[in-house]
């Protein structure tokens, strides 16, 4: 394994990845590799009413900095606040990386969080 690399393209691929004890295989296992951020989010119960810091429920990583958040919200049960400035519901949100210590998501009516991608 020590000799074994990749080396990655100008955009993301989609590897597999399985091992053997000698006798029997494991299953495959994705993964990403490539140039573009990586995403990781919780799904978070709310309250109605309930605010958050629109950046809580996840992390991004990457080689570089981060200079725009994508949010969407997709079915409209709360709504994403940016600066106190309420957002549409059902559209992208583009957030920049100065601007998301002052965005929330505040949950409506039923339990709900949506969140987003990220562009690098």
């Amino acid at each position: 394994m020590a000799q074994t690399s990749c080396v990655a393209g100008s955009v993301n691929d989609q590897l597999y990845v399985q091992a053997s004890d000698g006798a029997t295989w494991s299953a495959w296992t994705p993964f990403t590799a490539g140039p573009a951020p990586t995403v990781t989010a919780s799904n978070v119960a709310l309250a109605a009413g309930v605010s958050l810091a629109a950046a809580s429920p996840f992390t991004a990583t990457e080689d570089g900095t981060f200079t725009t958040y994508d949010f969407y919200d997709a079915t409209g049960n709360g709504h994403f606040r940016i600066n106190g400035s309420v957002q549409a519901t059902a559209s992208i949100i583009p957030v920049t990386d100065a601007q998301l210590a002052r965005t929330t998501y505040t949950a409506g009516g039923e339990t709900g969080w949506s969140h987003g991608a990220v562009d690098g």
